[in-house]
């Protein structure tokens, strides 16, 4: 099913391949070894006579088998997306069902942790969640962002409805608006989780140095990736409007590895030195797994609220580059309405002629 998603995705045939091998190949190897490392666990081999191991086993694997038919769904939800025409309203069925299974991946995880009294279980949940945001601001940029005639007889005339179907429609603005909502979403549900684990658990949620790491850490990229998103929009928009949308996610990836590749080589040019891991760079995403490997915990953090800072200005900015765009994506989506056919008067006749085409004589009855 990955690989049906990857060939019907909307990308060149040269990053088709790049996610081919940079993205199902790191899956299938991390799946090979996860199931290796769990069959050769030996807690596995000698509590297979207990009563206490299958009791947490069984519903593991249920957990398991779940969340393996869930994301199946979820890649057979994107792959009908991607053959859909872009005519009809494909984004409602895909982010209704990413949002379900964002929620029960929430769920899941959080009762996990909770009744096993184990933090590291929340980990799914930021990667999981943190990598659909991303990913699907990716692609996102690169579609269709008017929205046809088809799409406007669905919109609801009730303006609250509307306003959540916004979110939930085709449009560019609108999928940038809810992966964002989606994350700000999870990043809530994991700190009232927090809050309620420090008042009713015996441990702390997290060690107090780590919750920057957890909460702004993780965070970075999905911001980072929203304003390198609407730069993209921007830059395709500006220069390039007559070229097809997927140029703008070209420009995200661009965005991303060329300006700490461009420093990375100028700095090693005029120095013979590798960049330093503590160094702060803001703007620059692939900067902040570093800042986030950094083992000070002052300097850490200080470098993540530098990034924290650079994001938001960035979003600010590329808002500001995007009003007119941003005005057209929010005005248009409104109900369709047929416009009334006007039927110009017809001339008066000419007056009629004799057959030397001579008007008839005027009589005076006076």
């Amino acid at each position: 099913m990955g690989a049906i998603v990857i060939a019907l995705a909307p990308l060149h045939t040269v990053m088709k391949i790049l996610a081919a091998l940079f993205v199902g190949g790191n899956a299938i190897f991390a799946g090979i070894v996860i199931v290796g490392t769990a069959v050769a666990d030996s807690v596995i081999t000698r509590g297979l006579s207990s009563a206490d191991f299958w009791e947490e086993f069984i519903p593991f694997v249920a957990t398991y088998l779940v969340d393996f038919l869930i994301l199946a769904g979820l890649l057979y939800q994107v792959a009908v997306a991607f053959i859909t025409p872009s005519s009809a309203n494909r984004s409602l069925p895909l982010r209704r069902y990413v949002t379900f299974m964002s929620a029960a991946m929430i769920i899941q995880f959080l009762l996990w942790s909770w009744f096993e009294q184990e933090e590291e279980f929340v980990i799914p949940i930021i990667l999981g969640i943190g990598a659909i945001s991303v990913l699907g601001m990716f692609f996102c940029i690169g579609g269709r962002d008017d929205l046809s005639i088809r799409v406007k007889r669905t919109i609801p005339t009730n303006p609250f409805r509307r306003f959540i179907a916004f979110f939930f429609y085709n449009g560019t603005l609108s999928c940038l608006l809810w992966l964002l909502i989606l994350w700000l979403a999870t990043m809530t549900c994991l700190f009232g989780f927090n809050v309620l684990w420090d008042n009713y658990q015996t441990g702390t949620f997290f060690h107090e140095s780590e919750i920057l790491n957890i909460y702004v850490g993780s965070s970075l990229y999905v911001l980072y990736a929203f304003a390198y998103a609407l730069i993209g929009v921007w830059l395709h928009r500006t220069f390039f409007p007559k070229r097809t949308p997927k140029l703008a996610t070209l420009f995200l990836v661009l965005l991303i590895i060329l300006p700490f590749l461009f420093l990375m080589i100028f700095y090693f040019i005029f120095t013979q030195k590798m960049i330093a891991e503590d160094w702060v760079l803001p703007g620059m995403v692939i900067n902040v797994g570093m800042v986030m490997a950094n083992y000070n915990d002052d300097e850490r953090n200080l470098h993540l609220m530098v990034h924290l800072g650079s994001a938001l200005f960035m979003i600010l900015v590329a808002l500001a580059l995007n009003f007119k765009w941003l005005k057209t994506q929010i005005i248009q989506f409104r109900p369709y309405e047929r416009k009334p056919e006007t039927t110009t008067p017809l001339p008066p006749p000419p007056p009629s002629t004799g057959p030397n085409n001579e008007l008839p004589p005027v009589l005076d009855r006076g």
